[in-house]
């Protein structure tokens, strides 16, 4: 998606992922990297819903935070501590895997190690410096 100019010199990212895929992880990061990280989670409870509500084009450059599923699951129930059917439940009742790919620009892979991550951050800060001008979504 190209860069649109809003006059501000701002370029707007939007990130979004699954329940449990590494969103919170992948913000810290970006924002070590000077990224101004604003978690629409804490401010409103309906705007993260990026996918789901259709406004992925409203952003410059949307960024995918992606993992396997049975990964997501694994992450539920260790850190929340709900069960596995549960996981699967909230899981389901998210916009899939798919639909996210379909509208992201960069995606990153968080089930790589996490000695590896900062370098899949890297690979996206270096597209949104672009401002994402270099088409297709990369993995």
């Amino acid at each position: 998606m190209p860069y649109r100019d809003h006059g501000d010199g701002i370029v707007r990212v939007g990130l979004t992922g699954g329940i449990a895929s590494g969103k919170s992880t992948v913000s810290r990061l970006l924002a070590e990297r000077g990224a101004v990280v604003i978690d629409y989670d804490q401010v409103a409870h309906d705007i993260p819903l990026l996918v789901e509500t259709g406004r992925a084009d409203e952003f410059d450059t949307v960024v995918v935070v992606d993992v396997d599923p049975a990964e997501q699951v694994r992450r539920v129930v260790e850190r929340d501590g709900r069960s596995e059917e549960d996981a699967w439940s909230r899981i389901r009742a998210q916009a899939s895997g798919q639909e996210r790919l379909d509208v992201a620009d960069v995606v990153i892979d968080t089930g790589c190690s996490l000695e590896d991550l900062p370098h899949e951050v890297d690979r996206a800060w270096d597209h949104i410096l672009g401002c994402g001008k270099s088409g297709g979504p990369q993995r």
